[in-house]
């Protein structure tokens, strides 16, 4: 008997426990240790769990996780994990939103359309300023136009201090309108064991690397060999512009949940290899869009990144009339690559080479690779190359927001 009330005891103690950091994560305050050099604030405050779920870039928007809300004034946030939703209101406005679907709905019953995601340790985001629009909180984004790093503040107009007056107090460097002062030096020593060196480094000791804008596609299509290529991507940090065309979209619904869901951007290829299908532009458009219709039915989303079978793109009097007017009053932006793919048609090893040395021939490339049996490898050769000069190779992914380098 005395046992089993231990065993209650605990029980009860356990269940306290669980409520309270339940509570503690949805409704009350967070409190912890803030991080050298913060992104995240929210009022006068730092997001002291940005260790844990950072702020966020996918598909080009800010994403901040649910949990940060529940920080602020008059704010409640609550979830049903059953239904996979949840609602964020803030005074007399909220928004509930339906992860599954990504449809949202305010506080006069407009449909809206709101991706959201479940990222790190299980973490809920949203996007942050289309949550900000709806539900009448300030936001303030400032990117360092040297290093690229953006820090983002949510308020919700209790703040006191203005985002400069944040950032100095907490992360001054962002603020820096210095260029950084590339310190490595041109040459390096056998006896350096800190340098990372590659096979065609040693080769041409004479060629500096200099600055280098590059851009990842994955060309080949959705594979059994995709999962692969998505697991290397992940690997090393990067990400890519996945070209798929109609027949993807149904056929791999799974990868391509994957991703999107991983931040990769989408592009469509025509599910042909005819050059006579683009002779007529508007033919050309009209599939274009089927296949932006059937990707928004069935993952809520659209691109407007495109690019032909490479058998067109090499013909001049083709490529031509792809790049009408009329491909860019519909929103549409060619994306042609500008190396050949190589991985599945020669040596891995012989692959590889020939792509980091198209790294030291040019400035900007957009870099082509299939989705085959062998494009995991050569991708990861040239991920560890890019990695190992991550100072000086500057990643992009191609999609609608650039312009493309000329070919």
């Amino acid at each position: 008997m005395k046992n089993k009330k231990i065993l209650k005891g605990v029980s009860l103690f356990t269940a306290f426990v669980m409520i309270m950091l339940s509570v503690s994560l949805l409704i009350g305050r967070i409190y912890a240790m803030p991080l050298d050099e913060p992104l995240l604030f929210y009022n006068d405050n730092t997001w002291s769990r940005e260790d844990r779920c950072p702020l966020k870039i996918i598909e080009g928007e800010y994403y901040v996780p649910l949990v940060l809300f529940a920080q602020l004034d008059d704010t409640k946030v609550r979830v049903n994990n059953n239904l996979n939703s949840f609602v964020v209101s803030h005074g007399d406005y909220y928004v509930s939103f339906d992860a599954t679907t990504g449809i949202a709905i305010n506080e006069e019953g407009e449909y809206l359309y709101a991706v959201t995601y479940t990222l790190d340790y299980g973490e809920r985001y949203i996007p942050a300023i289309f949550a900000c629009k709806y539900l009448d909180y300030g936001y303030e984004v400032f990117t360092n136009k040297y290093s690229g790093k953006t820090a983002l503040r949510i308020t919700d107009g209790s703040e006191n201090l203005s985002f400069d007056e944040l950032l100095e107090k907490y992360n001054p460097k962002i603020l820096s309108e210095e260029k950084p002062v590339d310190t490595t030096s041109e040459t390096t020593t056998a006896k350096d064991s800190t340098s990372v060196t590659t096979k065609t480094e040693q080769q041409n000791p004479q060629k500096i690397l200099g600055n280098r804008i590059i851009y990842l596609t994955i060309d080949g299509g959705i594979t059994n060999y995709t999962g692969a290529v998505l697991d290397t991507l992940s690997a090393y940090g990067y990400k890519a512009t996945f070209f798929i065309d109609k027949d993807d979209i149904t056929d791999y619904p799974l990868t391509l949940a994957r991703i999107i869901s991983d931040g990769h951007k989408l592009g469509i290829r025509p599910n042909t290899a005819d050059v006579s299908a683009y002779a007529d532009i508007e033919s050309f458009i009209k599939e274009l869009d089927e296949t932006n219709e059937l990707l928004y039915r069935v993952y809520k989303t659209k691109t407007r990144t495109v690019r032909p079978d490479a058998l067109a793109y090499n013909n001049s009097s083709l490529v031509s009339g792809l790049y009408s007017d009329a491909l860019a009053q519909k929103g549409y932006v060619m994306w042609n690559a500008s190396t050949k793919k190589v991985d599945g048609i020669k040596e891995s090893e012989t692959a590889t080479d020939e792509l980091i040395e198209s790294i030291w021939s040019n400035n900007t490339l957009v870099m082509d690779f299939g989705s085959n049996y062998a494009t995991s490898g050569v991708l990861s050769g040239v991920l560890s190359f890019i990695l190992s000069n991550a100072d000086k190779c500057d990643l992009r992914l191609a999609d609608s927001s650039y312009n493309p380098p000329v070919r």
